[in-house]
């Protein structure tokens, strides 16, 4: 996505002068509105000037990977109360982590004159499609390499880590560890956190106790029968997020498992469904309510300063329930 920044380097002039052309607020010298103008065509920008139909509509679209997911329902719902509160309403697209819906939808919103857009990203590759926006653009849980955007997370690694340790301090050795969609900045720093863990304490990492949980119940479950049909021995499980974790307790149940005597398992968000299971699952709690309305406050104010960026990184939270040793 070109930039303001991007303009105003190649214009040879500072980013709040680019800002102040685009939405009209001075009269620049014809030479130097001239230098913009040639320095948005050759980044091919189209500037973004607000209609009629966008200045009274309030609209905000919301792009995420995974409708099913209990954990995006829950995002959506908290995104839509903190846009209601400044008077917006929101459009939403489900990519089914494909980058071309990714892709797709993006073009779609920006031909609907929204507002701006916040993104949940299928993954945090770069993209070899880019679309030139023109608006604001806030991404959630990851961010992308080749995108400059507000950004708001919570600390992956850190909350891995958390999950992890609490596990080998309750006398677990072999953990498996779920995890999540391919490129996913979120599993991948929380595996990290996972392996960190298991070297402070000195105890070796069973790579074939890394499996593909997908995100979802199907893979959870499916993982974790495949592990019991192979008898690989485990004594734990790390899910990279809650879904998946209840289909791991499912698995574990129809083999005859018991949960936690036998195998403790730890999940990763905290979604509603989290504490209605038996037995109600350990977590790792994302703050969705601060993430949230800081990703909608930081929106609306970039709707008025476009050259605004801010990212933030949120604390994650160990909730103990019933599905790990006491």
């Amino acid at each position: 996505m070109v930039t303001l920044k991007d303009i105003a380097t190649r214009a040879g002039v500072s980013i709040s002068t680019v800002s102040y052309y685009l939405n009209q607020k001075i009269e620049l010298s014809p030479a130097t509105a001239s230098r913009i103008e040639e320095a948005m065509k050759e980044l091919h920008y189209q500037p973004r000037r607000l209609s009629r139909k966008k200045l009274e509509q309030k609209l905000v679209g919301v792009i995420i990977p995974d409708i099913e997911n209990p954990y995006y329902s829950m995002l959506v719902k908290k995104l839509e109360i903190a846009l209601i509160r400044y008077g917006y309403s929101l459009i939403l697209s489900n990519t089914d982590y494909s980058y071309d819906l990714e892709y797709t939808f993006m073009e779609v919103l920006k031909k609907k004159e929204v507002n701006g857009i916040i993104l949940s990203p299928s993954n945090s590759l770069p993209r070899k499609k880019k679309v030139h926006l023109n608006m604001p653009l806030i991404l959630l849980d990851q961010n992308i390499e080749n995108i400059h955007a507000s950004c708001f997370t919570i600390d992956n690694f850190k909350g891995g880590y958390i999950a992890t340790s609490f596990l080998l301090q309750k006398g677990c050795k072999r953990v498996v560890f779920l995890r999540g969609t391919h490129g996913t900045w979120g599993s991948i720093s929380r595996f990290e956190g996972y392996k960190r863990a298991y070297q402070e304490n000195d105890i070796p990492i069973d790579e074939s106790l890394t499996i593909d949980g997908n995100f979802n119940y199907s893979g959870g479950y499916d993982a974790v029968t495949r592990l019991m049909r192979e008898n690989k021995k485990f004594d734990a499980i790390f899910a990279a997020n809650d879904f998946s974790a209840i289909g791991a307790i499912e698995s574990l149940k129809k083999g005859g498992i018991s949960i936690p005597g036998e195998v403790s398992v730890i999940g990763f968000d905290d979604i509603w469904l989290a504490s209605m299971i038996t037995p109600k699952l350990t977590t790792i709690k994302q703050p969705l309510d601060q993430i949230c309305m800081k990703a909608v406050d930081t929106l609306v104010r970039t709707i008025e300063d476009p050259t605004l960026i801010i990212c933030e990184t949120f604390e994650p939270q160990l909730i103990i329930r019933d599905s790990c040793k006491s």
